[in-house]
């Protein structure tokens, strides 16, 4: 974005990260990528209590677990970040995991709206603790959504920009594998999803959020069935994350104002324009009917 500083110290970094909407690097070694690993297992019956084949940290609803995993994944991970990054300030971390099983693809989405994308941007660092593949569950991207047109994510849902087109957005998915140590940092804007876990083991990844330094840290609520009109914007900090409960509106943030937004529509030859910068294999035909929809 224009007049944007830089989050990458390295320029041919910056370019693929606003032309793609991600980036992949070796963010450390094969042994720190353990130790966060061993971690996690320290950590792991308190993090099995959520349901289901896809567990985050912050999906426990327990604070000390939240804050005490955030600490930690921070003291590992920033450290290693000024080797690439600049001009950020770091969010939140935690762990997701990814359950072995039929069903835990994640189906293609965007991340919700945390800065003003008109002067900033937010990204998430994808940390794999171990090596992953297609075969356990690694991220796939439609390049270059995250600048075809301009969107507002919205807790709990809300209209995507793409919601006309998810047949082509599933024919031009991008696989992404990554060995240990690896990380991808996610524009929150970006059309991505993930792999089904088909081993044995849980996947598991060490994730960090960022925004541009000197942006507000923004949150979008819309009360199921309210009007576009009655989008309520809110000011948030760290607190607000570890005590948010999943869907729910923010107990512990600053409310600023209502706003509106119609959710406009990218259409079909708009989508094929920006794709042409791009030659994507084709995914395989055992992803595709899988990935039509919204979710991580």
């Amino acid at each position: 974005m224009k007049g944007q500083l830089p989050i990458f110290k390295d320029p041919a970094m910056q370019e693929q990260f606003d032309r793609d909407g991600y980036v992949k690097m070796k963010l450390m070694d094969a042994d720190k990528a353990d130790e966060l690993f061993r971690y996690f297992i320290a950590q792991q019956s308190e993090h099995d209590v959520v349901n289901g084949l896809y567990q985050s940290t912050t999906h426990t609803n327990n604070p000390d677990l939240i804050r005490k995993v955030d600490s930690h994944l921070k003291s590992m991970v920033l450290p290693e970040l000024g080797k690439f990054f600049q001009n950020y300030e770091p969010m939140m971390a935690t762990y997701i995991t990814k359950q072995p099983g039929p069903g835990s693809d994640t189906i293609l989405h965007q991340d919700p709206t945390f800065v003003d994308e008109y002067k900033f941007v937010s990204g998430n660092v994808w940390l794999a603790l171990s090596d992953i593949d297609h075969h356990n569950g690694n991220l796939f991207f439609v390049r270059g959504t995250n600048r075809f047109i301009h969107s507002l994510r919205v807790t709990p849902s809300c209209p995507t920009a793409f919601d006309d087109i998810k047949p082509l957005l599933s024919e031009n998915v991008f696989e992404v594998p990554v060995k240990k140590g690896e990380a991808i940092f996610i524009n929150h804007a970006v059309v991505h999803g993930a792999t089904p876990n088909l081993s044995n083991s849980p996947r598991v990844a060490a994730v960090l959020a960022l925004r541009s330094a000197g942006s507000d840290w923004i949150y979008h609520y819309l009360e199921r069935g309210a009007a576009h009109d009655k989008i309520e914007k809110y000011e948030v900090t760290l607190e607000t994350f570890i005590t948010l409960e999943k869907d729910e509106r923010p107990k512990h943030a600053k409310l600023t104002g209502y706003i509106s937004w119609d959710f406009p529509q990218l259409g079909k030859d708009d989508f094929l324009n920006g794709m042409k910068a791009y030659s994507n294999p084709k995914p395989r035909r055992s992803l595709l009917s899988r990935l039509i929809g919204i979710g991580d």
